[in-house]
């Protein structure tokens, strides 16, 4: 451990020999956490085809009641493929679909996603469901993936945080993943607990201390 290395600290050697046996030292760390303590959370290990989806970027906006739900969809592998996207609503209707890698869904009448005590049904979220087909020479390939999608707009003005055009006033509390008994970590009891305690106390927010989660 050194002031320059991470993690940064420093070893300091007692020397009174009356108090510590020899080569005694104590490590003084300048952080609140434990070093090198392995892995946090769940670790997936996953098999894709040859061509593949590889990410998918969603930005939503709202013209007068009709969601706008505008996508771009990459995919690794090969430059030959075909691309179906369609979206549904909760109730596992379909309410808008497209083609090919970028493009533009319109949602009219949209549920719009609203935060915890915004809204009756709050948190509001759609399915953007996107399969990738490729013709290989032992035939066709596909690839699937659904992403949930809440309809919405943020933006921020000189005095106020709007969502869908509204005033929202940020309410919560720091939040770790971290137990008294448990030790630190994801914990799917703890997370339980906490979401209740926010519920609780009528939060509708909270920061990730730290470091970012899942």
């Amino acid at each position: 451990l050194t002031p320059h290395t991470l993690p940064p600290g420093t070893i300091l050697h007692r020397t009174d020999t009356s108090k510590y046996p020899k080569g005694y030292f104590v490590q003084n760390t300048n952080f609140d956490f434990f070093n090198y303590a392995g892995l946090h959370r769940p670790v997936l290990l996953y098999t894709t085809p040859t061509t593949y989806i590889d990410d998918i970027t969603v930005t939503t906006s709202v013209d007068q009641g009709t969601g706008l739900v505008d996508y771009q969809i990459f995919a690794q592998g090969s430059e030959h493929f075909q691309l179906e996207v369609r979206l549904l609503d909760q109730e596992g209707k379909v309410v808008a679909q497209g083609t090919g890698c970028r493009g533009q869904l319109q949602v009219p009448n949209a549920h719009l996603w609203w935060p915890y005590l915004m809204h009756e049904h709050p948190a509001y979220l759609y399915s953007l469901e996107v399969r990738l087909t490729t013709q290989t020479a032992a035939g066709p390939v596909s690839d699937f993936y659904a992403l949930p999608v809440g309809i919405r707009t943020v933006k921020v003005t000189e005095r106020q945080f709007l969502i869908n055009g509204k005033p929202f006033y940020f309410h919560g509390v720091n939040k770790h993943e971290d137990a008294d008994i448990r030790g630190r970590g994801f914990d799917w009891a703890l997370l339980v607990k906490d979401f209740n305690l926010l519920r609780w106390l009528g939060a509708n927010a909270f920061r990730t201390s730290h470091y970012p989660y899942a």
